[in-house]
């Protein structure tokens, strides 16, 4: 990974290892890191989630147990829902390990099997709350 570099002032680490060290070191829940962030504005609680699976992938240690007991075992994918995103990735020709620049979490939201683009392709003021909500937890899951 990079660190981040702005000029003149010293290499600040990667966001997400920002997240991993205040989850781990300080023993902070992954709310408590979205409510505050360096910048002084707040991260949705699914951003801390990610920053911590970023965290996994670059080969640190994760307590799992610990993420689920903070965020519920609803915020990451069923096995049900699990296969549905495989397929809806399939048939949207997403690749989620693939180049970052070509993948659109919206692309497999608009499967028939997720959301449909009926759902997805609505004009956000005219979404009801129920519709909202599910996108907003199907995009956490992704």
């Amino acid at each position: 990974y990079k660190p981040r570099k702005k000029k003149g002032v010293p290499d600040q680490p990667p966001t997400w290892e920002v997240s991993y060290d205040r989850f781990v070191k300080k023993n902070e829940s992954p709310s408590a890191i979205a409510m505050t962030q360096d910048t002084g504005r707040a991260v949705q609680v699914g951003t801390v989630v990610g920053h911590l699976l970023e965290a996994l992938v670059q080969g640190k240690p994760v307590d799992m147990r610990r993420v689920v007991q903070s965020v519920g075992s609803d915020f990451f994918p069923s096995r049900v829902e699990w296969r549905s995103l495989e397929t809806a990735c399939g048939n949207a020709s997403q690749n989620p390990v693939g180049d970052p620049a070509l993948f659109s979490q919206k692309e497999i939201l608009r499967d028939g099997l997720i959301l449909g683009p009926e759902t997805v392709d609505k004009d956000r003021e005219t979404k009801t709350e129920e519709e909202k909500e599910k996108e907003r937890v199907w995009y956490d899951k992704i």
